[in-house]
């Protein structure tokens, strides 16, 4: 990607990353975006890193569990608060930082309306679904096995593991200097609850 930008001599790049990439390790998959971010800015012209929080559609895989049991099972530690963010306002917000090149580098970060925990998911699914809705918080032990058994390797589940462990201890939260804070405006009820009610 970095050889294709330095040859293209494209103007402006977005490159969409993660909360979290600024740190070197530690981070499980994310640890990748770190070394995207710093290859791209060695090689393009201008660039604006858009750091998203976690995507709320990480959730989708476990929504049969949430109609069937009214459980929310979760590798994030409940009542611990966390950036999430919606895809479709991150989309919107690429979109933006393309038409507003930045020069030099930018730092965008993007979260949602507030920071929520499971729990608040939790709630805002059995809204929609008018019953309780409880989360069931899982031992970061069980992240590899739980992995591997819907088809991922054991390294790339291990870097899953990282990931739940470093946003479970406020590891990828805000950076801080020169960095953008943006807020989407969707949250649970809006990305999943349609798909948790099967609309």
């Amino acid at each position: 990607m970095a050889r294709a930008v330095q040859e293209s001599g494209i103007p402006h790049v977005v490159l969409l990353s993660s909360l979290g990439a600024e740190l070197p390790g530690g981070t499980g998959p994310i640890r990748s975006l770190h070394y995207a971010e710093n290859a791209l800015g060695r090689a393009a012209k201008n660039l604006t890193v858009l750091r998203a929080g976690y995507f709320l559609e990480n959730w989708i895989p476990v929504l049969d569990a949430v109609r069937s049991e009214g459980l929310l099972p979760s590798f994030l530690a409940p009542g611990k608060p966390l950036a999430m963010a919606a895809t479709r306002d991150i989309g919107r917000t690429a979109a933006e930082l393309l038409l507003d090149p930045a020069r030099g580098r930018r730092v965008v970060q993007l979260a949602g309306p507030r920071e929520l925990t499971p729990e608040d998911v939790a709630q805002a699914l059995g809204q929609r679904l008018g019953r309780a809705v409880r989360v069931q918080g899982l031992p970061l032990d069980a992240v590899v096995p739980a992995f591997t058994a819907a088809g991922m390797s054991p390294k790339s589940a291990e870097l899953f593991r990282e990931m739940y462990a470093a946003a479970n201890a406020g590891r990828l939260t805000f950076a801080g200097g020169q960095a953008e804070l943006r807020r989407g405006t969707l949250g649970p009820g809006e990305v999943l609850g349609g798909l948790v009610a099967g609309d």
